[in-house]
């Protein structure tokens, strides 16, 4: 459900103090032309006046969003978000209308997954911590370190839930890097956060599914810049520590170095094709957890041992997400049960955001991810006015291509139908360029130095090879 929303009096991003006074005196010419004090030619050329400096100046301001935008693709999205006229409103239930109770409802929802209980495994993990922090030195007792993160802070991101803009944090690094570095040391030594640091501003992301129920939104939590600076402290911490233990796998793709979701699906899926060769039955049993980054824990490997696993890790799993995926075409369709519940078996399902289907053609990802694609490019061609490449050629590189090369060396495609579906979209594209009309598609490629996507798609098989074999 979408509701009329109001600017509240903001000027519009592009508007210069010059072009106000000029729309200002196009008004003033209309009532003197409306009291026949002025003619219609007089009003009309005012009017051609205020209309290219208003073309002129939103085509400055858009030039300057390109220049940023591979850095700062939220300037864009704000940009096009300034200019809706309808707002979203989160849900829409047919008992519950007023904001206020939604927001109980959602908090109700987000607050079930938690839970004060630690498990077994949680309280092993605090009393190992104690033991190692006694021996070994704190990590955040540096001031150097928070004193390098404040002078990178992202001027371009929003005031945090204090009403803290970055700017201000950045400028005196110097100053307060060691009243933090002192704050974040016996925050660490407690093992607790400050009482006013446990509080944040939570708003409401819908995923997919209906709108009217609450498990289909989630959680964003925006934190104080303090305390992103101590995760990012800790972050480099973690990594340098497991890998010393060596507490990670090789088969962990997962928040490591090196690998991507790139490496984990095809890591998979090498091992799954080879059963299916192999002509053993294979079934993929896709989990969806209420809580997935509460307990970060390994899942055991017999799938009856499932739910004794979920109840002594205080886990959930939502069941209704959960689904099945036969691969094996002579498979009499084997039953698997969570509990009481028979899990459904579906056709196909998103591994990591791509599209697997049961005979592992994948060909059902290229239509979706041609038609978001093609929706975001539609979007920029509404709202943005210039049609120079200084400007849709940043747009496109940093906007529309990333989601036609997501895990493409994973599921790229070999039907002339499916390439020419991902190759519309760059045509597109190339079409909204001003002065290219003339040219062939390949004609526009060669003239603003790209590829066609089948030939980025081969150079980065070659690159992700070179990778691979000089183990990089």
């Amino acid at each position: 459900m979408s509701e009329k929303s109001s600017k509240g009096g903001r000027k519009p991003a592009w508007m210069r103090k010059e072009l106000l006074e000029e729309l200002k005196w196009k008004k003033e010419v209309y009532r003197l032309w409306k009291k026949e004090l002025a003619t219609w030619e007089e009003y009309r050329s005012i009017v051609r006046v205020c209309r290219d400096a208003t073309r002129e100046a939103k085509v400055h301001l858009e030039l300057n969003l390109a220049r940023d935008v591979k850095d700062n693709k939220k300037g864009f999205f704000k940009y096009i978000s300034s200019k809706r006229k309808t707002r979203e409103k989160v849900g829409h239930w047919a008992l519950v209308m007023e904001d206020t109770e939604k927001a109980e409802l959602l908090n109700a929802t987000f607050a079930s997954v938690f839970t004060a209980k630690a498990s077994p495994q949680e309280s092993q993990i605090l009393e190992v911590r104690e033991r190692v922090w006694r021996k070994e030195d704190f990590p955040l007792d540096n001031q150097d370190c928070p004193r390098d993160y404040l002078g990178k802070l992202d001027t371009n991101k929003s005031m945090d839930p204090d009403g803290m803009h970055p700017q201000i944090l950045r400028e005196p690094a110097d100053v307060i890097a060691k009243p933090l570095s002192i704050i974040f040391e016996r925050s660490q030594r407690a093992g607790e956060m400050p009482e006013d640091r446990r509080k944040a501003r939570v708003t409401p992301v819908f995923k997919k599914g209906k709108k009217e129920d609450t498990r289909n939104y989630r959680p964003i939590s925006l934190a104080s810049i303090p305390e992103k600076v101590m995760e990012r402290l800790i972050l480099d911490v973690i990594p340098k520590h497991v890998e010393e233990k060596k507490v990670i796998r090789s088969d962990q793709h997962g928040f490591t170095k090196r690998k991507s979701c790139l490496t984990n699906v095809i890591a998979f899926h090498y091992g799954m094709t080879g059963w299916v060769d192999e002509g053993r039955a294979v079934d993929i049993v896709y989990l969806d957890f209420s809580k997935a980054f509460d307990t970060p824990l390994g899942l055991p490997y017999h799938p009856h041992r499932l739910e004794i696993w979920v109840e002594r890790n205080l886990m959930k799993f939502n069941k209704d997400k959960c689904m099945v995926l036969n691969l094996w075409r002579n498979d009499p369709m084997h039953q698997y049960r969570l509990g009481a519940d028979r899990l459904e078996s579906g056709s196909a399902e998103k591994d990591l955001g791509v599209l697997v289907d049961s005979k592992l053609t994948m060909c059902q990802q290229c239509a979706p991810v041609a038609k978001k694609a093609s929706s975001l490019l539609g979007c920029i061609k509404k709202t943005v006015v210039s049609r120079s490449k200084e400007v849709i050629l940043p747009f496109y590189s940093a906007l529309v291509r990333p989601d036609l090369e997501y895990c493409v060396h994973f599921w790229a495609p070999h039907l002339k139908k499916d390439k020419e579906l991902l190759d519309r979209v760059q045509w597109k594209a190339m079409k909204m360029i001003r002065g290219l009309e003339h040219l062939s598609y390949k004609e526009r490629l060669k003239a603003l130095g790209l590829l066609s996507l089948e030939k980025r798609r081969l150079r980065g098989d070659l690159t992700n090879a070179y990778k691979y074999l000089k183990g990089r």
